[in-house]
């Protein structure tokens, strides 16, 4: 009887704790990294984006080569504005841990590989 008490209030009890969600670290765009897109893929950075789910503590890897990585604000994104950078990294092999839940802006720091499509908006 105390056996069976016993397994039905753990089971209860893990039934309604929060499930605990371990932080990912997700290569922008996978294999091909961040690069000037093809003229044909220029929405590649929104659909790679779109199949993935991200959380606060979720980090970006961004692997790239005589290119750079700079967070910036919404207008920054959708404008393709680098002159007000939240952030520049240039080293090739950039990490950005997620802090905040709601989007997250990314551009190329070259005004036409942004307007390419070498841009990535997340939300978390």
């Amino acid at each position: 009887m105390g056996y069976c008490f016993t397994t039905a209030f753990i089971l209860a009890i893990t039934s309604f704790a929060p499930a605990i969600i371990t932080a990912e670290e997700f290569k922008v765009g996978g294999d091909a990294g961040w690069k000037q897109p093809a003229p044909t893929e220029t929405e590649i950075y929104s659909q790679w984006a779109q199949t993935l789910k991200f959380h606060v503590g979720d980090s970006l890897r961004f692997e790239y080569k005589n290119d750079t990585v700079m967070v910036v604000d919404k207008y920054g994104y959708y404008h393709c504005n680098s002159t007000r950078p939240v952030s520049v990294f240039k080293d090739g092999k950039t990490v950005i841990k997620l802090k905040r839940p709601g989007p997250a802006y990314f551009v190329s720091g070259d005004p036409d590989h942004c307007k390419n499509g070498q841009r990535l908006m997340v939300e978390l």
